[in-house]
């Protein structure tokens, strides 16, 4: 298997998709960047790349503040090396009819799910642009091309990742900067434990299946991208 340099950035390191993707790209030889905010979960993470052979470290950061999120960029640059790549994975959810939610909850879902994308992915691009490109990938969900009654606060968002990777994708072609934005169904991630339901698990996709897209996002020849990824459960949408 061919050997990857450089580092990558992986929000949304604490479990599920994260977790999974952390593991693949270490595999590979990637260096991971292991951002979340809660340490024992990113310490997990963390020792599954280690048994594996692969290099990571912690980065604790509560992404919505954006302030800080150049000088995050600046730290794992100095502290790991050159910047690779860029997986936004993290992402929260809450199931609500809109009609009864509040603005507030609204807005923490904005800020997580798509502003903080926003907002790291501005401080990463110079980075790779300095580098003579990379790849960025947007984990978004198939709740960004169709919506479910309930979910509608957390389709907006998602609708906005897709837009913001599809323009992202245009606007840095030229930079050699590959932008993939992939939108998985249901995945079989704690996420679920949040919401009210019953789910057949079972038949969801599995995290280290989706963890597989993204490395070929990034192992694609130079000359090709992953512009979008529609991956769904055999048996679709739940």
């Amino acid at each position: 298997m061919t050997n990857f340099s450089g580092v990558v950035i992986l929000t949304g390191a604490s479990g599920g998709i994260g977790r999974a993707t952390a593991v693949a790209l270490a595999e590979l030889g990637f260096t991971l960047a292991l951002v979340g905010r809660s340490v024992a979960e990113l310490t997990i993470t963390l020792e599954q790349v280690q048994a594996i052979g692969g290099q990571a470290q912690l980065f604790v950061q509560d992404l919505t503040e954006y302030a800080r999120l150049g000088a995050l960029v600046e730290r794992i640059h100095t502290e790991l090396g050159a910047i690779t790549g860029l997986v936004n994975s993290a992402g929260m959810v809450q199931v609500q009819p809109l009609e009864q939610m509040a603005i507030g909850d609204w807005e923490r879902l904005m800020a997580l799910n798509l502003t903080a994308v926003f907002a790291l992915t501005q401080q990463v691009i110079p980075r790779l642009r300095a580098n003579g490109g990379g790849v960025i990938v947007n984990l978004a969900s198939i709740a960004g091309l169709r919506t479910f009654p309930g979910w509608g606060a957390y389709c907006a968002t998602k609708f906005g990742l897709v837009a913001l990777g599809r323009t992202l994708a245009e606007e840095l072609r030229a930079d050699q900067i590959r932008v993939c934005t992939l939108c998985p169904g249901a995945v079989a991630t704690p996420l679920w434990d949040t919401v009210a339901g019953d789910f057949n698990r079972a038949k969801m996709l599995d995290p280290q299946t989706v963890a597989q897209v993204v490395v070929q996002a990034f192992t694609l020849p130079a000359h090709a991208v992953l512009e979008e990824v529609i991956l769904m459960p055999a048996g679709g949408a739940l």
